[in-house]
């Protein structure tokens, strides 16, 4: 996906019987726990999953910027070299902006820049990289080195080194990414960084949780669980599972999408809806023709570059959006659907819905963005190929 948008053993019940005989037989019999049945049904009770970080699981704190950007940090190589990074689920691949980045890129002033030759750990690989879509807007080269996340290391994981990114970055904190999505996705084939947390034996479990804060008074963005999931996000104690396909994003199927004003209700998708989760921004991306209706319905004026304006005065006024997954409401409110932008002239609000200018294959898809999960906790499955939201507190 080519995103550089605008401004991140279940229990086991067992039965057996006795023959009475000379020599006798103990059949088990394996029969589906409570929990095994609320889960092939699509729910699963959060406090099932209360935890704490071990050495099976690990969790990264994110940080926001510009209420627009999620990002946390991790620490490449031996000694250790600090990044900003977003961790992104509709990107497989994973990259840092290199030390052999040019000074006539602008994209990589201001920025922490891994630097092979500090590391002891470092691994060559040199194969050219590269991605951002259509656009290859980022290119550099593949090397290999550890990569510790939290607590816990990945070893031999191999990374595009950045040599040439657009200009854009010159406004962000991020120095790089980690890729969250399937293997599929990957255009340079790389194993990505969870699959290889996994096989690697650092985490018991191949799932990861992300859950984001909608305080907008504090840095703290939110946080990455490895590995568990925890009920102090969950709202109703209550995760809805839908199946996740083609495998490739984080990719689902949506009921509806539908806007609620009073007693009132406009369906902005009802036939073939598809949802993604996209960690890697504030905003949701959907198709063209929604996005403007949706954008028209709450009042919002479409400015030149893509992105639709709000009066900030009416934001609390802006009726609900519901995103209906397996017969469950996951609502957005005013002050979830608009932007703030402020510097010292003053401020203008801004819609989170923005058009989508992916190709034909991905124009259909809604990617939701931060907005979104401030209001689903999330749980990826990889294993099950599943995704789980919940209502967060």
């Amino acid at each position: 996906m080519n995103k550089f948008t605008m401004w991140i053993i279940p229990f086991i019940g067992i039965y057996f019987s006795v023959a009475i005989n000379a020599e006798f037989e103990i059949p088990l019999i394996r029969h589906q726990s409570a929990r095994e049945l609320m889960y092939e049904k699509g729910t699963e009770e959060c406090h099932l999953r209360m935890i704490k970080n071990t050495p099976d699981n690990d969790s990264i704190a994110l940080y926001k910027y510009l209420d627009s950007d999620f990002y946390g940090k991790i620490i490449v190589g031996h000694p250790g070299q600090e990044f900003n990074v977003i961790f992104d689920t509709a990107w497989a691949d994973s990259w840092i902006i290199s030390s052999n980045c040019n000074f006539k890129t602008p994209g990589c002033w201001f920025h922490n820049k891994y630097n092979s030759k500090h590391s002891s750990s470092y691994r060559k690989n040199g194969t050219e990289f590269v991605t951002g879509g259509a656009s290859k807007s980022l290119q550099g080269y593949l090397s290999m080195d550890t990569i510790k996340m939290g607590h816990t290391n990945v070893t031999n994981q191999t990374f595009g080194e950045i040599t040439v990114l657009p200009w854009m970055y010159l406004f962000t904190k991020v120095d790089g990414l980690i890729g969250l999505a399937f293997d599929s996705l990957s255009a340079n084939k790389i194993k990505p960084v969870f699959r290889n947390l996994y096989t690697q034996h650092k985490i018991k479990k191949p799932i990861f949780s992300v859950y984001i804060s909608r305080d907008k008074t504090t840095e703290h963005g939110g946080v990455i669980l490895l590995g568990a999931w925890s009920s102090k996000h969950c709202f109703n104690n209550t995760l809805v599972f839908v199946p996740v396909f083609p495998q490739f994003y984080w990719q689902f199927k949506l009921d509806s999408i539908s806007f609620v004003n009073g007693l009132k209700v406009q369906y902005i998708c009802t036939t073939n809806c598809q949802g993604a989760i996209d960690t890697s921004t504030k905003i949701i991306i959907g198709p063209a023709d929604q996005v403007k209706k949706l954008n028209y319905m709450i009042g919002a004026t479409e400015l030149y570059f893509g992105r639709y304006m709000i009066p900030c005065d009416l934001v609390p006024k802006i009726p609900k959006v519901n995103f209906t997954i397996a017969g469950h409401n996951f609502t957005l409110h005013g002050s979830d659907i608009a932007q703030e932008m402020s510097n010292n002239f003053g401020k203008i609000c801004l819609s989170i819905f923005v058009p989508s200018s992916l190709p034909d294959t991905e124009a259909t898809i809604w990617f939701l963005g931060g907005a979104f999960l401030e209001r689903a906790y999330t749980v990826f499955d990889m294993g099950k190929r599943m995704i789980g939201f919940a209502q967060t507190r």
